[in-house]
């Protein structure tokens, strides 16, 4: 196959030709300009630096420049609601374990936060999905009055945090038990599951 290499001034009308290459300035390693993001203000297009060496800049200045970087983040989600919204979902389909982990590390370094944001959460369903709040309801005192005793998570086997998935909110004590992580790939919140339920 013939390949390409981009000069200082060439234009790449199209990064998604892997058989055109261009000279990381970094690392000097002639790659895929697949590999470069794009930069409007260069005369090919593309930044100077690969993908690679670009975010070790961009994770070593967030890191020296925390402040900086909460700031930037900060003023971008409210330039962007719905984008960070949608990005985020999008990364925790395609990265499910690294989420899950996130998740888990976030909840028990913070455990007043996660406490207050779970209570938050919870008044906002209750109001939007009023059915399905009583079926949990329903479901919770079942199980704290000893009616229905709560079982592992029919898939991994976990027994911590457990949840009671309810596939007919018209049967509160019929459910399936599913861990965190497993309820969200039930609802379609991970690993790209195509389902978009809503509640649990």
């Amino acid at each position: 196959m013939e390949v390409y290499f981009v000069e200082k001034g060439d234009i790449v009308p199209n990064t998604d030709e892997k058989h055109i290459t261009k000279r990381c300035t970094r690392c000097l390693r002639n790659l895929p300009v697949c590999e470069f993001h794009r930069r409007r203000s260069a005369r090919d297009g593309l930044y100077p630096l690969c993908k690679e060496c670009k975010n070790a800049d961009s994770r070593r200045y967030n890191h020296e420049n925390p402040e900086k970087n909460r700031e930037r983040v900060r003023l971008w989600r409210e330039e962007n609601p719905g984008k960070n919204a949608s990005m985020r979902r999008e990364w925790k389909k395609k990265n499910p374990e690294r989420s899950r982990r996130a998740i888990q590390k976030w909840e028990m370094e913070n455990p007043e936060k996660y406490k207050k944001t779970q209570s938050e959460a919870q008044k906002k369903y209750r109001l939007k999905y009023p059915n399905k709040a009583l079926a949990h309801s329903i479901l919770n005192y079942a199980v704290v009055s000893g009616k229905i005793k709560r079982q592992p998570c029919r898939i991994c086997g976990v027994t911590e945090k457990v949840h009671g998935h309810h596939p007919d909110y018209q049967n509160p004590l019929e459910v399936e038990w599913l861990c965190h992580f497993h309820h969200l790939v039930e609802h379609g919140k991970v690993m790209g599951n195509n389902k978009q339920q809503n509640g649990g």
